[in-house]
């Protein structure tokens, strides 16, 4: 399998946040050694130009459009009027990534740029000094603006305790004895395992090494987890999740949700579905085909998603949805609970990736306060992002550029009692189980009704979505 451009960036800068430079080539040499020398110095981050990201293999426009994209800030030098440079600023600006301007004393700037910060300098003897003085400040408050994106999104008034609760996919032995696998092995961060990155990345920048985070299986969760006064990160549906199934429950209306992952029965004559005991039937298996349902009116419609296959035959998802939802801990107000979850592996990466990204939390913030006027740093309000995300061709792996925003809201205020279980009255997490009396199989919903499922055959080898 070659390489992709995302590979060739990540070795590279070894993985680490950079700033990105646009500069002509024909700038001297010692200016940019000296620029590199002041903006690593100011902000601990790489500083690196597009002829530095490899020889071969990818066209320089598709590395430029890379490094942009995945840059915590760009700079761009403006003295010299070249075509190149200021293409790949329009680039910068038509994706919405954060910009700053340099340029000589008395060089004029273009009338579309006058919005943006521009740094002047001399290029005399001695003069870079005051260009480090300069860049000290505007350097600065872009890279702490950063890290307020993330506390902004993630960070509780208390955020310790903290413990993030996954369950990576596995390999099914139908998989592994039937070589499905194939392409689909694992070259780099992958479904889940972006969220989990994320969220440590994000506590590592904000408390050091010792950040105190707790990686736990979600399949082996203390009962009464949800009891504790700890902050929770939930990664997955509640297929391989429970406790993102049991917080959804706990948040929205009983027999209503506005959002719902699992598998329900379609209505007749549309293309949507309804929320009933029917869906108990369904998901009675493990390896039920879970989805994303949303609520429109009365009835549900199913978040798409695409299926292709690679060269060798090996099928990936292309698309898919994902939901990241944050709420006050539905127990302890000044704790919160943030779920990033997909009906498959990409949909979890796609909400991990939206959760945990600061250009990506950037623009969920600014839809959420044009759409809700709510703020992204007030922690008591309940929101909700639906995200969707488009795979490589080349590998099925997922970058910043391929996740996308497409709606945002909020929840009704969550009405606390002293019990968990007074707010979740049963939560049965969709799994049947057996009458002793009757030895049929039942499941109990909510509401307290019980539902007879009857058990479908079982299958080798069972598929665990996401």
């Amino acid at each position: 399998m070659g390489e992709t451009v995302g590979q060739l960036i990540r070795e590279t800068t070894d993985g680490r946040p950079f700033i990105f430079v646009i500069i002509d080539y024909k700038k001297k040499d010692f200016f940019w050694q000296s620029l590199r020398s002041i903006v690593e110095s100011e902000t601990n981050h790489l500083c690196v130009r597009a002829l530095e990201a490899g020889a071969s293999g990818h066209s320089l426009l598709d590395k430029i459009h890379h490094m942009i994209d995945r840059a915590e800030l760009i700079i761009a030098e403006i003295t010299t009027d070249s075509p190149n440079v200021f293409y790949e600023i329009g680039y910068t600006i038509g994706r919405n990534r954060p910009l700053l301007l340099l340029a000589e004393e008395g060089v004029p700037v273009p009338t579309d740029l006058k919005g943006y910060e521009l740094i002047s300098y001399s290029d005399a003897a001695g003069a870079l000094d005051t260009l480090a003085t300069n860049l000290k400040r505007p350097l600065q408050s872009r890279i702490t603006s950063r890290l307020a994106l993330l506390r902004d999104m993630l960070m509780a008034d208390k955020p310790t305790p903290a413990y993030i609760a996954a369950s990576p996919r596995r390999v099914t032995h139908k998989e592994r004895t039937a070589g499905q696998l194939r392409s689909q092995m694992h070259h780099r961060t992958f479904g889940d395992n972006v969220g989990i990155r994320g969220v440590l990345e994000a506590f590592g920048f904000q408390f050091g090494a010792d950040s105190g985070v707790e990686l736990i299986s979600a399949q082996f969760a203390p009962p009464n987890f949800l009891d504790e006064p700890v902050n929770l990160y939930l990664i997955g549906s509640k297929k391989v999740n429970p406790l993102s199934g049991i917080v959804l429950e706990m948040i929205q209306p009983t027999e209503a949700p506005t959002w719902y992952f699992g598998s329900l029965a379609q209505a007749k004559q549309s293309q949507k579905f309804v929320f009933n005991d029917e869906r108990h039937e369904l998901e009675a298996e493990e390896d039920y085909n879970c989805r994303l349902y949303r609520r429109v009116g009365h009835r549900y419609i199913a978040m798409p998603n695409e299926m292709l296959t690679f060269a060798d035959k090996t099928p990936y998802h292309k698309r898919d949805y994902g939901l990241v939802v944050r709420v006050p801990h539905p127990m302890h107000p000044d704790r919160l609970v943030l779920i990033m979850a997909g009906p498959h592996s990409l949909g979890s990466a796609a909400a991990g990736m939206a959760a945990t990204n600061a250009a990506i939390i950037h623009q969920l913030r600014e839809l959420l306060k044009k759409t809700c006027k709510v703020d992204l740093a007030d922690k008591s309000v309940p929101i909700w992002a639906l995200v969707e995300g488009t795979a490589s061709d080349v590998d099925g792996g997922l970058e910043p550029s391929g996740v996308k925003i497409v709606d945002v809201g909020i929840f009704p205020p969550l009405v606390r009692t002293a019990s968990r279980r007074k707010i979740t009255k049963v939560t049965p997490m969709m799994r049947a189980r057996k009458n002793s009396a009757t030895g049929k199989v039942v499941a109990t919903g909510r509401s307290g009704k019980k539902a007879v499922v009857k058990r479908r055959p079982k299958t080798s080898g069972r598929k665990r979505g996401r």
